[in-house]
C-alpha cells in the first residue's frame, strides 16, 4: 500500500485541529472494529499530539499541532516509528511547517496531498463546516489509501 500523508494546511484560527479531531472520530464510526489510543467522545479540548487509529492491519496517525516550533518533525517521526501508513497533520499555509511537510514526504517515500477544511467567516456555521469537512476528507482518505 502507497504510504499517503494528507497535510490539512491554513491560517491559524481556521479550525485545523478541530477538523482533524473530528476526522479521528468519523473514522472511529465509519469502522467499529477500530480502536484509538485515546478517547474522542467527547472530543476533547486543544491540541492532540499523537493520534493513532487501528484498522486491522493498518495504522492511522494524527497529529493537530501545526504551529511553527511545534516540534511537527519530531512527532511526524514518532508516527512514523509507530508503522502509521496513513498520517495527517496540521500545517500552516507556508514557511517552516510546510517545509516539514516537504520534507517528511522525500524522506520517507510518503505520497503527501494537501487538503483544507471548509470555512466561513460567520461564527455561527463553523461547527457544521469542521464537521462537514471532517466527513468528506474521511472519504477522500477511504478512497486514495483504499481503506
Amino acid at each position: 500500500m502507497q504510504r499517503r500523508l494528507f497535510a490539512l494546511w491554513g491560517l491559524a484560527g481556521t479550525g485545523k485541529t478541530t477538523t482533524l479531531k473530528l476526522i479521528a472520530r468519523e473514522i472511529l464510526h465509519q469502522f467499529p472494529a477500530a480502536s484509538a489510543n485515546i478517547s474522542l467522545d467527547p472530543i476533547p479540548n486543544g491540541d492532540i499530539d499523537k493520534i493513532i487509529i487501528v484498522i486491522g492491519s493498518i495504522k492511522i496517525g494524527i497529529t493537530t499541532k501545526g504551529d511553527p516550533n511545534s516540534d511537527l518533525d519530531k512527532r511526524l517521526q514518532f508516527l512514523i516509528d509507530e508503522d502509521c501508513i496513513i498520517v495527517l497533520c496540521a500545517t500552516r499555509t507556508s514557511g517552516a511547517t510546510v517545509g516539514i511537510v516537504e520534507a517528511f514526504e522525500r524522506a520517507n517515500n510518503f505520497r503527501a496531498t494537501w487538503v483544507t477544511n471548509y470555512q466561513s467567516g460567520f461564527d455561527d456555521e463553523r461547527a457544521f463546516l469542521n464537521q462537514r469537512s471532517a466527513h468528506d476528507l474521511v472519504q477522500l482518505i477511504r478512497t486514495m489509501s483504499r481503506i
